[in-house]
């Protein structure tokens, strides 16, 4: 069996866009990856694996390491110091994880070698639903839905007047966004994700607005911009008493690793499209949570890598959750022509080989373009 294929293709679906990768191999068998991000980079992603692609034709696909090596061997400057490599390579390493996988005939949490049962819990990112409106009623009524359908969870990004330039930013308007969600679906429901808008200087006048509802929300993530514990250490030593959540940025095992080891953040959030796709959490994961972090997949994506991220939660431990792009179902079940697997908050895996699904010839034909 050999790789006779390889083509990114740009999706653009009605209420999103995606990216995702076949592999076909000369056996008919065909695996996909996703490397979905912003316009922009789908577009650079796309030149890069059309660039490698003569490299990785003719190889074995089980022999993974193998396949990716033009990527992953040794030179200077390194591929993997890029963002746009590293996706690159995760796309085509989930691909070829699902081609092994259903070589194998197993689902590819079992492939992985995963303890955990098939239900991962799911929590319901409602930023790339609202990014067409941002208003509070549209804010209220998502999160009112989203709880109501099972989730029990939902993580807002209320933080649209502050930028990390403004030494005192305004935060007024993002507690009352978040006083008026809470109103509706009460307290400990709500995570906040800060997108890097504050700095540490500035992070204190969160608290000085939210004062003691901090102690309801489950976690607060990326205060700041964090690679490194040094850039959480600030913010963590002013205030210890907050559950913070990072690593979405992060796209090496060594940044990983050392933010970990700090102790500095209650949850760590790697995304398997930035990490280096399925092999490289199959080595990161078991050493995260040995240093006693709890991981929670960062995932506001399409269904190809969030199916992907389902398998790859299953060795994150039972306290796990998976971020979940809320919003659109009917499209993005039409983009895989079935029922993505998610019921009242929970992500079911599928017991058939590979990641159990796969997008819809029509769907592609009707939104998507080659890469």
């Amino acid at each position: 069996m050999v790789i006779e294929k390889v083509t990114p293709v740009i999706v653009a679906a009605p209420s999103d866009t995606w990216a995702f990768l076949s592999v076909v191999t000369d056996t008919g068998l065909k695996g996909w990856g996703e490397f979905s991000g912003h316009p922009m980079s789908n577009a650079a992603v796309s030149a890069i694996i059309n660039t490698f692609a003569p490299s990785i034709m003719g190889k074995d696909p089980l022999q993974i390491d193998k396949c990716l090596a033009p990527f992953t061997v040794w030179r200077y400057p390194s591929y993997l110091d890029s963002r746009m490599m590293v996706m690159a390579l995760s796309a085509l390493d989930m691909a070829l994880w699902d081609i092994k996988a259903k070589h194998e005939g197993v689902p590819l949490y079992k492939l992985l070698g995963a303890r955990g049962g098939p239900r991962i819990r799911l929590y319901a990112n409602l930023n790339r639903l609202l990014r067409s409106d941002r208003s509070l009623d549209k804010l209220v009524s998502a999160a009112t839905a989203a709880v109501s359908g099972g989730f029990e969870m939902v993580k807002i990004t209320p933080f649209d007047e502050v930028t990390p330039h403004s030494a005192a930013p305004d935060v007024r308007p993002a507690f009352d966004r978040y006083r008026a969600v809470s109103g509706h679906i009460g307290v400990g429901r709500i995570s906040l994700d800060c997108h890097c808008r504050f700095t540490p200087d500035s992070f204190g006048e969160l608290l000085s607005v939210f004062g003691n509802e901090t102690a309801h929300i489950p976690f607060i993530e990326d205060p700041v911009r964090i690679h490194w514990a040094r850039d959480i250490k600030p913010v963590y030593e002013r205030y210890p008493h907050i559950d913070y959540a990072s690593g979405e940025d992060c796209f090496s095992a060594e940044e990983l690793n050392d933010l970990a080891s700090s102790g500095y953040l209650k949850i760590l959030n790697p995304d398997i499209k930035y990490i280096g796709g399925i092999s490289a959490a199959l080595k990161l994961v078991p050493g995260l949570l040995e240093r006693g972090a709890s991981v929670s997949l960062h995932n506001p994506c399409g269904p190809i890598v969030t199916a992907h991220s389902a398998h790859v939660s299953a060795l994150c431990g039972q306290d796990t959750t998976l971020e979940f792009a809320y919003g659109d179902t009917v499209t993005r079940d039409s983009a895989i022509g079935m029922k993505e697997p998610v019921e009242k908050g929970i992500y079911y895996l599928p017991d058939t080989p590979g990641i159990g699904i796969e997008p819809s010839r029509d769907f592609l034909e009707k939104y998507g373009t080659a890469g």
